[in-house]
């Protein structure tokens, strides 16, 4: 499973890096590549982010005892004289490769299979010099299916957004497509209130809404209206309890100056700003929702179909990844 890590501060810096269920923390040397281990010290639990620093021959330091580390191992206490000689890896590491300008993080090679592994999926507007990208992410209160839930259902956006149309609040001609065995799309028709970007900029009523997911937790939504295209990435990370870390991106081919480049910027700290607001909603209704992700809903409507989907998708790669020992779960049977 690949998930990917907030971008990365300048070199003379720590970056506590929150994954899982643990803290890590992130580091390079100069322009080398980046490092990331453990947050706490294995001597007395110290948080190496907090007030830890690197010295000059760029090893971590813990602030509470001095202990230096290289590479996850043990190189100094200020009480020994010489250089440890247990080349133990005392901090354990987060394995990662840069890929669309950020880190993901991928599993040691031999706990899976190559089958059961999914690169991370970016748009192909990712790629197309029409479309200008601005970035970030959110923090919401909710399990991280739910989150990603929440940006496959269809309805909501006519109850939740503020750009949503509560008059005319269904999607129509609604179409399921499986792309492949770990995505899958749903294009339907939407009509937004006036005085959106669609109407505004695009000059129709009546916009092209294409939804997507690609396991393990992407999803791309592309509204469509005429030649104007806005689509949002995102990507869902599992953080500590109940919370989840939303990252974004947002690709447009509209409010673009061709002469002055530099105008750009208008456009992106208007649709920043946009954003922000819609991620502000959804995190506050996501906070009022008090379902586990592996309780089955008692009423389903046909507008779920994305979110059944994913739903079905997931369950199914999880079958398909065989155990860390290598048995399956009958094989003992």
């Amino acid at each position: 499973m690949f998930e990917h890590l907030p971008c990365p501060l300048p070199s003379n810096q720590l970056l506590p890096v929150p994954f899982g269920n643990q803290s890590w923390v992130m580091y390079r040397h100069e322009n080398g590549p980046w490092e990331i281990y453990s947050d706490q010290c294995p001597h007395m639990g110290s948080t190496f982010s907090k007030k830890g620093w690197k010295d000059e021959k760029g090893c971590l330091r813990c602030p509470y005892h001095g202990m230096t580390f290289s590479k996850g191992q043990l190189q100094h206490f200020p009480s020994m004289m010489t250089k440890s000689e247990n080349p133990k890896l005392w901090l354990p590491p987060i394995h990662y490769f840069l890929y669309g300008g950020m880190l993901w993080y991928t599993p040691i090679p031999s706990s899976l299979n190559s089958s059961s592994l999914l690169l991370p999926y970016l748009p192909p507007e990712e790629h197309d010099e029409q479309f200008r990208k601005i970035e970030g992410f959110i923090d919401i209160n909710q399990y991280q299916p739910l989150v990603t839930e929440n940006v496959l259902d269809m309805l909501h956006i006519s109850y939740v957004h503020s750009f949503g149309n509560r008059l005319s609040p269904f999607p129509i001609d609604i179409e399921y497509e499986k792309l492949s065995n770990h995505s899958g799309q749903t294009r339907f028709l939407y009509s937004p209130p006036h005085q959106t970007i669609s109407q505004r900029v695009g000059k129709v009523n009546t916009v092209l809404v294409e939804n997507e997911f690609h396991l393990p937790t992407t999803t791309i939504t592309r509204v469509i209206a005429n030649q104007v295209t806005k689509t949002v990435w995102t990507a869902s990370l599992p953080l500590k309890g109940k919370k989840t870390r939303l990252f974004w991106r947002i690709y447009r081919n509209f409010w673009r100056d061709p002469c002055f480049p530099c105008f750009d910027i208008i456009g992106d700290l208007l649709l920043r700003y946009l954003m922000i607001q819609t991620l502000k909603e959804d995190q506050d209704i996501l906070s009022q929702v008090h379902h586990l992700p592996s309780t089955t809903p008692t009423i389903r409507t046909k507008f779920d179909v994305t979110i059944l989907k994913y739903q079905n998708a997931i369950q199914q790669w999880i079958r398909s990844v065989p155990p860390k020992d290598g048995k399956k779960e009958n094989e003992n049977e």
